[in-house]
């Protein structure tokens, strides 16, 4: 992600350099603490209806041969299926359109990656069980961060301040309202949507408002993980967000300290990967 391309007037911001090559390593925060905890077998236990069976293997098929311009259609009556009567797995037909969100954004299909996304989110409301709509909206997030990802990469930035960062704003409201149960699973997504939220403010250069939103996300995971937080990609890769948005407000000195909190909690995040 781009919030480690910073812009550096000095040598003394060297660990911004081997925070850029540890970010890199982790592109995209795939193996995030939220990714890892989407649970792997939904389609086991609840059973989709056929025609949303088939139009997920219809719509896959079609991003598989590079046509794509029925998919947005297709993807539509795939999201009507979730609120027909008696449909009551809302959440497997958000995973599925998540996923086609990701090939879509490999496709260079950024626009009907986020409708899509638009409309998953919307969908979450009818999911009942709240550590699933968690990770559902998260996972609309990571779809959301690839697509701004890819409009940074061209110089797109007016696109990710229109398109994107609405999402991204509207995500973290949501994920925030969520009432829970699991404190340290709803710490984790709200600490990711936060994350997600503020690297959209590096993106376009926007470190006018106040980063009090990253800030309480990181600090909520201190208090329910402890010395555990570390473990988390997702908590380094806030913290490293929080660095680039002191850096861009002058603020050079925490920016240092922040930038190396989070290489060192990135580097103990992917050596917990590797004991496991």
């Amino acid at each position: 992600m781009a919030w480690v391309d910073i812009r550096m007037r000095s040598t003394s911001i060297s660990p911004f350099v081997a925070l850029a090559k540890q970010r890199a390593r982790h592109r995209a925060m795939s193996s995030t603490y939220a990714l890892r905890l989407v649970i792997p077998h939904f389609m086991k236990h609840g059973v989709l209806p056929n025609k949303g069976k088939e139009k997920v293997t219809s719509i896959k098929s079609k991003l598989e041969s590079g046509k794509t311009d029925d998919v947005e259609k297709e993807c539509q009556q795939l999201v009507a299926t979730a609120t027909e009567k008696g449909c009551a797995n809302c959440d497997v037909i958000v995973q599925d359109v998540i996923n086609i969100g990701i090939s879509l954004v490999e496709k260079k299909q950024l626009s009907m990656s986020l409708s899509l996304m638009k409309w998953a989110i919307n969908l979450c409301e009818n999911i009942s069980d709240a550590e699933l709509k968690l990770k559902m909206l998260v996972g609309c997030g990571e779809v959301a961060a690839k697509v701004a990802e890819e409009l940074f990469m061209n110089n797109l930035k007016d696109q990710i301040k229109d398109q994107v960062f609405p999402i991204q704003l509207d995500l973290y409201d949501r994920i925030k309202a969520v009432k829970s149960s699991d404190l340290k699973l709803k710490a984790a997504m709200e600490c990711e949507g936060a994350c997600y939220l503020g690297a959209c403010h590096c993106y376009v250069e926007n470190y006018t408002p106040e980063a009090r939103f990253l800030e309480s996300a990181i600090c909520g995971m201190d208090d329910e993980f402890g010395d555990d937080a570390v473990k988390y990609k997702v908590y380094g890769g806030s913290v490293g967000v929080l660095a680039c948005i002191n850096q861009g407000k002058g603020k050079h000195k925490e920016a240092v300290e922040l930038a190396r909190k989070s290489l060192e909690a990135m580097k103990k995040a992917e050596d917990y990967e590797n004991e496991k």
